[in-house]
Order: C-alpha cells, then sequence, then structure tokens
C-alpha cells in the first residue's frame, strides 16, 4: 500500500512532471536536432578543441545517443526517470564546462547548443546549462525520494507536463532572443 502524501508532498509531486517534460523535450529537441545534421554538430565538436579530432565523431554519436536516451527514460517514467535526470546532469555538466572553457579562450564560433547551428558561444547558454543542470537534480532528488508514492491526478500531471515542455521550448530560445537584442 502506499503512502498518503501530504500538502507539502503533493507540491514536489506536481514539480515531478514539470521537470520530466522540461528535461525531456529539452533533450529530445537537441538531440534529433544535432542527429538530423551529424556534419554540423561534429565540426561544432571540433571547434571547441577539447578532442582529438580523430574522436569526433564518436563523441558526437554518443552526446546524441545520451540525449536520445535522456528523453526517452524521461518519457517512459517510473523507475528509469532518475536515471534520465542522472544522465541530463552528466552531459549538462560536460557542456557546461566545455563552454565555459571556450569562452575563457575567447571562442567565437558556432556551439552546436541545443541543435542550433547558428547559435554562437556565449555566456548565455552557460546559464542556460545551469537552469537545465537545477532541474535535474531536483529532479534526481525527487524521482528517488517520491518513487514509491500515489503521484497527483493525471490531469494535474498533464498539466504540470505541458508546463515543462512550454518551459523546455522558450527556454531553448533564450539564445536567440539573448543574441537577437529581443531580450533588452
Amino acid at each position: 500500500m502506499a503512502y498518503s502524501p501530504g500538502k507539502d508532498t503533493v507540491t514536489w509531486l506536481l514539480l515531478l512532471p514539470f521537470l520530466r517534460a522540461a528535461i525531456g523535450v529539452t533533450f529530445a529537441v537537441s538531440g534529433v536536432n544535432k542527429l538530423l545534421d551529424m556534419e554540423s554538430f561534429r565540426n561544432a565538436i571540433d571547434k571547441f578543441g577539447l578532442i582529438s579530432p580523430r574522436y569526433t565523431r564518436i563523441f558526437a554519436h554518443l552526446v546524441v545517443l545520451g540525449e536520445l536516451v535522456v528523453s526517452l527514460l524521461a518519457f517512459v517514467g517510473g523507475k528509469p526517470l532518475v536515471f534520465s535526470f542522472i544522465i541530463s546532469a552528466f552531459l549538462l555538466t560536460i557542456f557546461s564546462v566545455a563552454l565555459g572553457v571556450a569562452l575563457l579562450r575567447g571562442g567565437d564560433f558556432t556551439c552546436g547548443c541545443f541543435g542550433a547551428k547558428e547559435a554562437r558561444v556565449s555566456s548565455v547558454h552557460v546559464g542556460m546549462n545551469m537552469g537545465l543542470l537545477v532541474c535535474a537534480v531536483v529532479g534526481i532528488h525527487l524521482a528517488s525520494t517520491y518513487q514509491n508514492l500515489d503521484p497527483p491526478s493525471m490531469l494535474q500531471q498533464a498539466v504540470s507536463g505541458f508546463g515543462g515542455a512550454l518551459f523546455a521550448l522558450v527556454w531553448m530560445r533564450l539564445a536567440g532572443i539573448e543574441r537577437t537584442g529581443l531580450g533588452q
């Protein structure tokens, strides 16, 4: 028999579908965009200069595979959900370190962030990754802590998940908004 959560627990349980959708949609869009144009993504990896060009192809495929696995596990939910958040936190950390190094080196090139071919390396991308990393870490905690509780109603989960998906789509556009000056 499942434990009946209190009011505060229900609030946290409602956050879980939001985070699940935010991470799942972000990594699905990013992974599919990169998969559709692997050549551009491999070129972006080369420009970072952090790994040998001979390993770029395998690294690009591993990143895309990782992103698609994150989205698949997020959409499946249940016990695999915690692994979606763990893998996404790992990938976001790698992406953030690579962006940080590129910024310190004065890099002025497209980064392939979120699968966008025109996105240039910027501190906005580091900030976006940090925001998603917070989502992933909170998701790890919630998915592992509240795994055995009765979930909120399907309607509550759907509304929360829709909010998370919408958040992801807007979040991925932040760099474009910053770049075009619409955020001023």
